[in-house]
């Protein structure tokens, strides 16, 4: 296996996805997008930043709105 920051980064997101029971196509259905479009984003062959905005607040609670952050209660 390589050693490289995107392989990292691409372990690290598919290890909190299954950790917190979060599914390609739980995404794709929250931010509109199609289920291989998801898939596409986590093996690194394309980029949405909706999707990690999405695992971000699923994960931490966090909101992001603009260039904030905005914790939910």
């Amino acid at each position: 296996m390589m050693n490289c920051a995107f392989c990292q980064k691409k372990i690290t997101i598919k290890f909190i996805l299954s950790i917190y029971g979060i599914s390609a196509t739980e995404i794709a259905n929250a931010v509109h997008l199609s289920k291989s479009m998801v898939w596409k984003h986590l093996n690194g062959d394309s980029y949405n930043e909706n999707i990690d905005i999405y695992i971000i607040n699923k994960v931490f609670g966090l909101k992001i709105e603009g260039n904030n952050f905005v914790c939910k209660k």
